[in-house]
């Protein structure tokens, strides 16, 4: 289940177990439990993606945002080449689900992201 953040915000099931980029792409997946893993059609090398959160070291749900600029924001974004769209996408963890976490005076929130590329 994701959240589309390129229209309505809306909230979708996840048709495929891939998702391959060939447009936009403006994505929250809520309280995520998996691993990603990036796959190209011109590289052998394969990413993996695992993202933690704990708060006070307990389990924490980590949200996970997908995002690619692709042509046409590439093109308007200064700190991007205007063909950037070709060679990244953005993964990146966090708490930004609707109801935002509290985190109190003397509590520690603590999230990571692990990156493994396979060859």
């Amino acid at each position: 289940m994701f959240q589309d953040h390129l229209g309505d915000c809306a909230e979708r099931m996840d048709e495929d177990e891939e998702n391959i980029i060939d447009r936009e792409i403006d994505r929250r997946y809520n309280a995520y439990t998996g691993e990603v893993v990036l796959k190209s059609t011109v590289s052998p090398k394969e990413t993996t993606i695992t993202t933690r959160a704990t708060l006070d070291g307990q389990a924490y749900p980590v949200d996970a945002v997908f995002w690619n600029a692709w042509v046409d924001k590439s093109k308007a974004t200064s700190d991007l080449d205007d063909d950037a769209y070709k060679h990244y996408i953005c993964i990146e963890p966090g708490t930004i689900k609707d109801d935002w976490v509290q985190v109190q005076p003397g509590q520690t929130l603590t999230i990571s992201k692990t990156m493994k590329v396979n060859m």
